[in-house]
C-alpha cells in the first residue's frame, strides 16, 4: 500500500457521496480519509475508509498527501494547512495549465 494518503473533503454525507466507488478505488492502495464537519457520521463506513473531523486533519500532513476537494467551502480550510504546489514532480505525464488541475503537497 502507498503510504500518501489520500484525504477527501466532501460536499456531501457519505450516504449521498457520488464519488464512493472513486473512493472504493482508491483505498485498495492507499489510506482515504474522508473529513466531515464535526463528529464523523453514524453511517457504515467501507471498512478501509476513515473518517476523520477537521481537528485531526493537520495529523495526517505529516506526509505528502493527495487532497480530493468536492465543495468550495473547504478551499479555505484546505488553504490554511499551507500545500506547496508540487510542479508534478513525480508524474509522468504533465497537466496543462489550462485544466485547473493542480498536484499539492503537504508539508
Amino acid at each position: 500500500m502507498s503510504s500518501i494518503p489520500v484525504v477527501i473533503f466532501p460536499h456531501c454525507s457519505w450516504e449521498q457521496f457520488p464519488y464512493q466507488k472513486l473512493a472504493a478505488v482508491l483505498q485498495t492502495v492507499r489510506p482515504v480519509y474522508y473529513v466531515t464537519g464535526s463528529a464523523p457520521e453514524p453511517v457504515s463506513w467501507p471498512e478501509a475508509l476513515q473518517a476523520v473531523t477537521v481537528d485531526d486533519v493537520p495529523a495526517i500532513f505529516n506526509q505528502p498527501a493527495l487532497v480530493i476537494v468536492t465543495h468550495p467551502y473547504w478551499v479555505r480550510t484546505v488553504a490554511a494547512l499551507r500545500p506547496h504546489r508540487s510542479e508534478n514532480e513525480g508524474y509522468s505525464q504533465s497537466v496543462p495549465a489550462s485544466t485547473g488541475v493542480r498536484f499539492l503537497q503537504f508539508i
